[in-house]
């Protein structure tokens, strides 16, 4: 009986060492630009979403001035991701905000979603640079 508490206690520390949970968990640094229609992409979000999901990282930024970096401590492992580019902008109206009660500017996606919910962006992680610049064209923005 004290064996199998002593397992059942035990079982949640395992993969706790410090030590990666699995082969191929380096990280890496990344970073880069994002243009729209050739304006750099300001106050947005960037993230980084593995297709092998049980084996990478998902991880992400924000872009200022066209320009984004995650460091290699919270970057991506090797692999391929899908890429997600999110700019939100205030549509001039204002909302109540469900938690505090306050009126908040209301703001809404302004990018296609072939670039954030349906993305079309990808990029490969490894050794070597890691630099990966997304020039976006889509309809003018409102």
């Amino acid at each position: 009986m004290r064996l199998a508490f002593a397992i059942l206690i035990g079982l949640p520390l395992l993969g706790c060492s410090g030590e990666p949970p699995y082969k191929g968990d380096k990280r890496y640094a990344v970073q880069g630009t994002v243009t729209y229609n050739d304006e750099p992409v300001d106050n947005a979000m960037i993230s980084f979403t593995g297709e092998n999901p049980t084996g990478q990282h998902m991880t992400g930024a924000p872009i200022l001035g066209g320009k984004y970096s995650i460091e290699a401590d919270k970057g991506p492992n090797a692999g391929k991701y899908q890429v997600q580019v999110r700019w939100s902008k205030p549509t001039g109206k204002k909302r109540k905000d469900t938690d505090t009660g306050e009126m908040i500017d209301e703001v809404k996606e302004v990018l296609p979603s072939k670039f954030n919910a349906n993305s079309e962006l990808r990029a490969e992680v490894g050794s070597g640079s890691n630099t990966f610049d997304f020039e976006l064209k889509g309809p003018a923005l409102k």
